[in-house]
């Protein structure tokens, strides 16, 4: 072999060393034929919100990135996170209007080669208690009610609570379902309407007052029977109390001559006007 095809083969065989090297070190470099993701590659973290009525939602992510969210449905933050870091989402901001809870679960974890989308926010809305205070209560029976169905009976003075809840938003009305008796009392609602906005309602008032004897009325005086009511101090209020002969009252009743009525006031002093 001359000398110059020595050197031909020499240089082949050191570029084919050099080729074969290249392409070894550009193997290791990328994982040796693996399918490893670049360090820089981020995926974007969303989910779901149900139940929302109120207004001012506001969802974070790793504490920051902040996202306003007005409706149910699916949300996706505007900042992506990078494959392999942690994603943690909280509720900043509850809504209101009405007010609401809203509580986040499938919220934590760490980005592994694909978007998340499995985020939940469930929202209810916020209830809250209806109460006031009862003063001058003397009988016993009393029944309360809220919303037509929401029955507390009351024996004493002072505070109250009904047992449900009113959604925020929602009215009450409170009223008298029983009156008082031993003695007879009439009970009166003060404050009694209105709606629950975001906070317990305690202003209800019912203040009860007895009934005094005043005077007799008689509705069927053709059959001599006299009616006898009584007629609260404080509202003017008449309750029937029954019907007796006219012959047994312990002060003095007359019957109407056109015979259909007779009224006796004053009926303290034993005197009757017809």
């Amino acid at each position: 072999m001359s000398i110059l095809r020595k050197k031909q083969f020499s240089f082949t065989a050191i570029s084919a060393f050099v080729l074969i090297t290249l392409l070894s070190l550009l193997s290791c470099s990328s994982g040796g034929g693996g399918s490893a993701a670049p360090a820089n590659v981020s995926y974007t973290v969303g989910g779901t919100v149900t139940g929302l009525a109120g207004s001012g939602l506001v969802l974070q992510n790793n504490v920051g990135d902040d996202l306003a969210v007005s409706t149910n449905g699916t949300f996706t933050f505007a900042t992506a996170v990078a494959n392999g870091a942690a994603y943690a989402v909280t509720v900043k901001t509850q809504p209101s209007g009405p007010s609401q809870t809203c509580t986040a679960s499938n919220n934590t974890g760490a980005i592994a080669d694909a978007n998340i989308t499995g985020v939940s926010i469930v929202c209810s809305v916020n209830a809250y208690t209806v109460s006031g205070t009862v003063s001058g209560l003397a009988g016993s029976g009393l029944v309360l009610r809220n919303n037509g169905i929401d029955d507390l009976t009351v024996s004493a003075n002072g505070m109250f609570t009904f047992a449900a809840a009113v959604a925020d938003g929602a009215g009450y009305a409170v009223t008298v379902k029983t009156q008082p008796e031993a003695p007879p009392q009439t009970c009166v609602v003060g404050n009694g309407s209105g709606t629950v906005s975001g906070a317990n309602v305690t202003s209800v008032t019912i203040s009860c007052s007895s009934y005094v004897p005043r005077f007799a009325y008689s509705a069927n005086s053709w059959d001599n029977t006299i009616s006898l009511y009584t007629v609260n101090a404080a509202t003017g209020q008449m309750r029937h109390n029954g019907f007796i002969s006219a012959g047994t009252m312990p002060y003095s009743v007359a019957v109407d001559p056109k015979g259909r009525f007779a009224y006796a006031a004053n009926s303290g002093d034993g005197t009757v006007s017809v």
